[in-house]
């Protein structure tokens, strides 16, 4: 047992001493390539050729960035700009939309008072075409009155006022006027008019209108 534990302890530190060795190794061969490269680059120097085609190179990336830098920029704003004319566009269309309804609004009620402006008109009209029925019918009342009142008889110029139909009664006897009384309302309860009665009986009109006035008043 103790040979084989000694074969395996011996194996380990084969390996171990061979990795060290091995990385050792590696570490030189890469500082002796980065020596190598130094020295080349510190030895070798651009001609003026190959500085023209650097610069080319340089500028034409440079150019390349540049302009990708541009076009991305473009794009962008071209994406924005369109972003914003279409919201402009919907805003100006309900703009639109909203005006277009006040419009129509207005329109209405400007109707509305047009309407209203000529019915009142018409309404002014009608009753100025009244008011001057009523006055037309009125004026005609006024002349009908004054064709029926019974008219007075004017005084003889430069003589004797005549004696009037109510003093000539107020003269008469008593028993006299009675019966002129009752054949008066005789002749109308008859049906015979006031014009009739007067100049059947001599009277005057006014005379025979105040007995039928009197007596129609009492009775009722």
């Amino acid at each position: 047992m103790l040979p084989v534990i000694i074969v395996i302890i011996v194996g380990i530190v084969c390996i171990v001493i061979s990795v060290a060795g091995m990385k050792r190794t590696e570490e030189t061969d890469t500082e002796n390539n980065t020596a190598e490269i130094n020295r080349i680059t510190d030895e070798y120097e651009l001609n003026e050729e190959e500085i023209a085609v650097l610069q080319r190179r340089v500028s034409d990336k440079i150019s390349g960035d540049v302009e990708e830098i541009l076009y991305n920029a473009d794009q962008s704003l071209s994406t924005m700009s369109n972003e914003k004319m279409m919201a402009l566009g919907d805003y100006a269309v309900t703009v639109c939309d909203e005006i277009e309804k006040n419009h129509k609004e207005v329109m209405f009620l400007y109707s509305m008072l047009t309407d209203k402006e000529k019915e009142l008109k018409a309404l002014v009209s009608e009753a100025e075409a009244r008011s001057a029925e009523l006055k037309k019918a009125n004026e005609l009342a006024i002349e009908a009155y004054a064709e029926t009142e019974p008219q007075l008889q004017p005084e003889e110029e430069f003589g004797e006022p005549e004696e009037t139909e109510f003093e000539k009664l107020a003269e008469m006897p008593v028993q006299q006027e009675d019966n002129t009384n009752d054949i008066i309302l005789e002749m109308k309860r008859n049906g015979m008019s006031i014009m009739e009665i007067a100049k059947e009986l001599g009277l005057g009109v006014g005379e025979v209108k105040l007995v039928v006035d009197l007596y129609q008043g009492e009775a009722k």
